[in-house]
């Protein structure tokens, strides 16, 4: 058409073909960012050896979830280690910090401990602990050769040193009042290999018992003693036996202690010098430093060093504070040792392992002075007898009742006035005898003959010796505490100091002898 205007149309510089191209380009940029990422990092662990680390398949674990896995071992630069590349997943990056610790984990079997078993189904692998968070990154490590100390422990750590091990190992457990609080669950070298530092970890709920001024000792699995009585053994739980075991006292005016401090483990009770002391009046009684305080046969206490001064010997002993609350007022200490009387052989067992001191308990109030007593004084009802003398008699004889012995003789006395006394001691089951009670010396043999015929009273073998004392009941009257030459005299007995005695004239004495009855 003449005369008509041209259309003018715009066309786009860009078509939208190319949009393609850009988006995949995007998407493959985006996917080699996240192989990228999840790639993870290559670490470098140094282990003494590298036995039971398998590239491809050890994981690397943390809090039993796996974080990596071993790629590659190789020589370390200094060529006594086994360098373990190991690739970390980037989302576990942060933990691997310097002053992280890595151990490897496999079966573990031994008398006191059975640990790694379920590696037999996964087989083994690195296990991390990581270090502090404000720790910077880090990317080579040295290996432990087991679990970091107090790994995974819940409870107060603390630390023990000692010139050696003994018995304790890994394991031992710890003991208070003879209950299980903790264990040791490091042991290692301190600085310049001059003594032995012991990890324990106490339980959470004992916390409080660890205070600045406890003292930690150590306790033998087994102790044996032989004597005449044979060969005794004592023996502590399975564990104590095999890895030994700790004890240690808590005092009570003692703050608690801070975490982490470090006490000093002591060879024994007697070393620790811990425990309750009291104070013994031993009299002069021969005792000496180091002896012995039994109850029941098992060592509580031992004899301090004694101290001599102006007013004399100065006696005090250590009490293991466990068993402390023995010492009460009611309780007693005895000296035993071995003692060869007429009624034969006592405490043998002392003959080769020496004097000892024996310990009555009986509950009461806690004291803190004890008095020694040489022998022991039988509980029962006691009496005090009156005798012409004492020949043929001993402390400790029985006491008999128709043959049954009721009671044992106690200490033999004289007066300022030389008056004779037996001091007996009966006992309580039999009180109801003593209402009528006649008491005459037990003969070892006694013969009466007459026309009707011939008695013969006989006492047991321990009286042909050490002699003795028989109760007899008179048919009526009150009990007479005077000790008569016979039985016979004994029933007719009185009051009085001496039996009655009358001098008798006849022309002839036929028939008549020593011993005849008066009718």
């Amino acid at each position: 058409m003449i005369g008509a205007e041209p259309v003018i149309e715009k066309h786009r510089w860009l078509s939208p073909v190319w949009l393609l191209p850009v988006i995949a380009l995007l998407l493959a940029g985006g996917f080699l960012y996240q192989q990228w990422t999840n790639s993870g990092q290559l670490i470098r662990i140094n282990f003494a050896q590298g036995n039971g680390i398998l590239p491809g398949k050890t994981q690397l674990r943390y809090q039993g979830v796996a974080i990596g896995v071993v790629q590659e071992l190789e020589l370390a630069e200094d060529g006594r280690k086994i360098a373990v590349l190991a690739k970390v997943d980037s989302r576990a990056r942060p933990l691997i910090r310097k002053g992280s610790d890595f151990w490897l984990v496999s079966p573990k079997a031994s008398l006191t401990e059975i640990s790694g078993l379920d590696t037999l189904v996964s087989g083994n692998y690195i296990n991390l602990q990581p270090g502090r968070d404000n720790n910077p990154l880090e990317n080579e490590f040295d290996a432990l050769d087991g679990p970091p100390p107090g790994y995974q422990a819940q409870g107060r750590t603390l630390h023990l040193t000692a010139d050696s091990l003994g018995s304790v190992g890994i394991g031992a457990k710890i003991y208070f009042r003879g209950l299980e609080v903790g264990s040791v669950i490091n042991t290692r070298l301190g600085e310049e290999n001059q003594n032995v530092i012991l990890d324990l970890v106490i339980e959470p709920r004992f916390e409080n018992l660890i205070k600045t001024d406890t003292r930690f000792w150590n306790i033998s699995g087994i102790k044996g003693s032989f004597s005449l009585s044979g060969v005794k053994v004592e023996a502590g739980s399975l564990t104590s036996i095999l890895s030994g075991g700790i004890a240690f006292d808590s005092p009570k005016e003692s703050d608690v202690a801070q975490k982490g401090q470090t006490f000093v483990l002591y060879k024994g009770l007697a070393e620790a010098a811990r425990g309750e002391r009291i104070q013994i009046q031993a009299g002069s009684l021969p005792i000496k430093e180091g002896m012995p305080i039994l109850f029941e046969g098992i060592e509580i206490g031992r004899i301090d060093p004694i101290r001599l001064t102006e007013q004399g010997r100065v006696v005090t002993a250590l009490i293991n504070p466990e068993q402390a609350f023995r010492v009460t007022g009611k309780s007693r200490l005895v000296w035993e040792t071995v003692s060869l009387s007429p009624t034969g052989l006592k405490h043998a067992d002392r003959l080769l392992a020496g004097p000892a001191i024996r310990l009555d308990y009986v509950a009461g109030d806690r004291v803190s002075a004890m008095t020694l007593e040489s022998q022991t004084q039988t509980a029962g009802i006691k009496i005090s007898l009156q005798a012409d003398d004492l020949a043929g008699l001993s402390e400790e004889a029985p006491v008999w009742f128709k043959g049954l012995q009721i009671g044992q003789v106690g200490p033999l006395t004289l007066d300022a006035a030389g008056n004779a006394r037996v001091e007996l001691s009966v006992n309580e089951a039999y009180r109801h005898l003593l209402n009528r009670a006649r008491f005459y010396r037990a003969s070892p043999l006694q013969i009466d003959a007459s026309l009707a015929g011939i008695k013969v009273d006989t006492s047991p073998a321990s009286a042909w010796l050490g002699g003795g004392v028989k109760l007899i009941q008179a048919p009526a009257g009150e009990r007479i505490d005077r000790l008569y030459p016979s039985q016979e005299l004994a029933l007719l007995g009185t009051r009085n100091a001496k039996p009655q005695r009358w001098l008798l004239r006849a022309e002839q004495a036929d028939g008549v002898g020593i011993g005849s009855p008066v009718l």
